[in-house]
């Protein structure tokens, strides 16, 4: 058995990079955030105000990469995430995130 050297994902800080799904809403959004091994750390419905979404993704820290649902207000929390130095992509809805044209 070869021995391969484990490539962890790390910001700026040094913490490990999260990964966020978010099911972006009106009114709320619900964002589950998980860590490299794909383990939950937290998940929940949050108000979509600016400081409660920012204070909720403090556990992610900057360089963790989110995914949205393409819909009517995604491009609000795409410019939030983005704000908070989180990598952002845009999945249709009926495909993942490398099937939407507009992702990057």
């Amino acid at each position: 058995m070869i021995d391969y050297p484990v490539e962890e994902k790390t910001h700026k800080g040094g913490a490990n990079v999260h990964y966020i799904g978010v099911d972006h809403h009106k009114q709320y959004s619900y964002l589950t955030v998980l860590d490299e091994d794909g383990s939950m750390v937290k998940e929940g419905r949050v108000l979509n105000i600016q400081s409660e979404v920012k204070k909720y993704l403090e556990v992610a820290g900057e360089g963790s990469e989110a995914v949205i649902e393409a819909g009517r207000s995604t491009y609000t929390m795409l410019e939030l995430l983005e704000e908070l130095e989180m990598g952002v992509k845009i999945a249709h809805p009926r495909g993942g995130a490398n099937d939407c044209p507009c992702s990057d």
